[in-house]
């Protein structure tokens, strides 16, 4: 482990979209800068964010000296690849782990590492690194909180079944972006300019979604159904409804909760 300092020391184990992203999140956030250990199991991820924040990022030898260096680690390697990766590593018995990887419980990491310290499992998203959004937290860590907050909004969880159907409503950020592309592709072909109506849309839902920010679901209810019969916004809604447009998205999730929650263990 690192040497104690006034500052922990954060280690990323996988340098993925998702650990990168929190990587320049902790590093482009108003709060303590924070020294950081990046893997080099990217070694092309792990230049790139050395190259962008290099007073404050380090790219160790191996993973082992990640941990060697590090008082917080972070894990995001492919969930096919886990316990491979937890059992080639050597952990000190006090180490705190923050695990990123579907599926994997606490019991498996203390089973692999003997680690009898702190582990933690979060569910970040990529738009971390520039927007502070919502990151799950089970269970609910004083120790842990504050150092997210910096970079997000904390939502706190309190078993593994909640924490799956979390996870499941993050699947759908490339449904979403795709509609969105859609939009910008329909928008071209009835005449406009691409950039004019790419800015359009992304601006609208931006828009669209900030009027809900406030997390009230009497609002987003209201929202739902303010628009005056036969409208064209209620003609729309209707027959996307009628066609079973909104069920294939619930549909889904209930395909993919069914798969990620199977056997799932607290």
């Amino acid at each position: 482990m690192a040497n104690k300092q006034d500052l922990p020391v954060l280690g990323f184990l996988g340098t993925g979209t998702i650990n990168s992203a929190l990587v320049r999140a902790f590093c482009r956030s108003e709060g303590q800068k924070l020294p950081i250990v990046v893997s080099p199991r990217s070694a092309e991820r792990a230049a790139a964010l050395k190259a962008e924040f290099p007073e404050q990022v380090s790219v160790a030898g191996s993973m082992q000296e990640v941990v060697d260096r590090s008082d917080i680690v972070f894990m995001a390697v492919l969930p096919k690849a886990a316990e491979e990766v937890y059992k080639s590593l050597t952990f000190p018995a006090e180490m705190h782990i923050v695990d990123l990887i579907p599926r994997v419980t606490e019991d498996q990491v203390r089973e692999w590492t003997g680690v009898m310290g702190e582990i933690d499992h979060i569910i970040p998203l990529a738009f971390v690194a520039d927007v502070p959004g919502p990151i799950i937290m089970y269970p609910a860590s004083p120790s842990l909180r504050p150092l997210l907050e910096q970079i997000g909004q904390v939502v706190a969880l309190s078993d593994r079944r909640q924490v799956a159907a979390a996870q499941i409503l993050t699947c759908f950020e490339a449904p979403f972006f795709t509609l969105l592309d859609r939009f910008v592709d329909w928008g071209v072909g009835q005449g406009m300019d691409q950039e004019a109506v790419c800015s359009f849309v992304t601006s609208m839902f931006r828009a669209m979604s900030d009027q809900v920010s406030r997390n009230d679901r009497a609002r987003l209810r209201e929202l739902a159904d303010e628009f005056t019969p036969g409208g064209y916004n209620w003609r729309s809604k209707e027959s996307i409804d009628r066609g079973g447009g909104f069920d294939l998205w619930l549909d889904m999730a209930d395909e993919l909760m069914a798969e990620l929650s199977s056997g799932l263990g607290k």
